[in-house]
């Protein structure tokens, strides 16, 4: 049978109402994504599109499901679909009726209505769609309206729980749901995807020094810098205190090295001025992927973590890629919060402080000051019955890096 393509435009929050003798299947929801560069490309240069193979589809949770099955019920339709814009692809978010593959062949009738931001920005759509030519009643056409509007405050409430209050970055939470669903996705269609974990240096010294409006407002300028390099599918999140992550869908690793040197120039370069001083802050980056793309988000996040504690053993304002530049396999450090005491003197003397993180071979130690601590001494932490010798590789006013001897 000869179909012809649906290409209707829904507009301004009221439902568009299409039949049509005969429409061609819709094909692959996926618009062109935009891939970042690899390192071989000039920086400037534009970047490469890449499409899609498959139709993306984005799992569903029960409020959309349940959204979709309402919808069809009311207009009778065959099958009542959400779709939702992620940056420049299209995911079906939820469907009911049809399977995924069969909802836009044969489609003779169509009704949509767009999902608006406040700024009027179209951010998906909510539609019907059967195989016979219909005509909806005006208590249709304002149900319809209706249930747009109960699925546009669900995802403003949605953005308000997603979101940290401080940066307008992404929380942890909300990260890992989002980053989540695109490795599952990038693992189903084997597409590249690399993740970043980056870190302020020596932010606590911002905080202990001019007070922690002005550390807010360094991560403030950070978050805002660093969006502006990105991608809109790109997912960016504020882990807590001074950690960031990022996510790089259809990224390979030499774009996301070329990505992380961007951003660490670019954080950088940014200049505060705190009691009549001009500041400056710098970021360690750890760069992550999975070569047989089998991606899973917490073995991403750790080799990131890792390859970024290596960057700022290596002296800190510099990106590493898990397994290059010496990061061995078994260098891992354990973000730890734990009561730790620094003995000197013959054991004569001691000073507290606080483990920040822990590994086989060395620790980072934050204190009030580092003025008095000699290079070598003895670190206890109590709560896991250790005691050991230790030698000091780097120190600012309040955090020394120490290895283990």
């Amino acid at each position: 049978m000869k179909k012809t393509p649906l290409n209707v435009q829904p507009h301004s929050g009221k439902v568009t109402e299409v039949n049509l003798s005969s429409l061609e299947e819709r094909g692959d929801l996926s618009k062109t994504s935009e891939e970042h560069m690899s390192g071989g490309e000039q920086e400037q240069a534009p970047r490469r599109a890449k499409r899609s193979e498959d139709a993306p589809y984005s799992p569903a949770d029960a409020f959309f499901e349940n959204i979709v099955a309402t919808l069809r019920n009311l207009l009778a339709v065959e099958s009542a679909t959400i779709s939702v814009t992620d940056g420049q692809q299209r995911w079906l978010k939820a469907s009911s009726g049809l399977e995924s593959e069969d909802i836009y062949s044969d489609v003779k009738f169509y009704a949509g209505v767009p999902i608006r931001t406040d700024d009027e920005e179209i951010i998906g759509t909510l539609s019907a769609l059967d195989s016979s030519e219909k005509k909806l009643t005006r208590n249709q056409l304002e149900g319809m309206e209706n249930i747009a509007r109960v699925v546009t405050d669900f995802f403003k409430l949605r953005q308000l729980a997603s979101n940290d209050g401080l940066t307008g970055l992404l929380t942890r939470r909300a990260f890992e749901e989002q980053s989540n669903r695109v490795t599952q996705l990038c693992a189903r269609h084997r597409h590249n995807l690399n993740l970043i974990c980056f870190d302020l240096d020596h932010f606590k010294s911002i905080n202990d020094t001019y007070g922690h409006q002005a550390g807010d407002s360094v991560l403030q300028s950070v978050a805002k810098t660093c969006t502006s390099h990105l991608r809109q599918s790109d997912i960016f999140g504020r882990l807590g205190g001074e950690e960031f992550a990022l996510l790089l869908p259809q990224t390979d690793e030499s774009g996301a090295v070329l990505v992380a040197e961007k951003l660490r120039r670019a954080i950088a370069a940014l200049r505060f001025d705190f009691s009549g001083k001009t500041v400056g802050v710098t970021a360690s980056f750890g760069i992550a992927g999975q070569k047989d793309r089998q991606y899973d988000l917490p073995t991403l996040i750790g080799r990131a973590d890792a390859s970024m504690y290596e960057a700022k053993q290596n002296g800190r304002n510099r990106c590493i890629a898990w397994g290059q530049a010496d990061v061995v396999q078994r260098v891992v450090r354990r973000r730890v919060l734990k009561a730790g005491q620094i003995v000197f003197a013959g054991n004569v003397a001691s000073i507290d402080c606080t483990v920040r993180s822990l590994g086989q071979e060395g620790a980072g130690l934050d204190l009030v000051t580092t003025t008095n601590v000699p290079d070598e001494f003895r670190l206890l932490i109590r709560s896991d019955n250790l005691s050991v010798s230790c030698k000091v590789l780097s120190r600012t006013r309040t955090h020394l890096e120490v290895e283990f001897r």
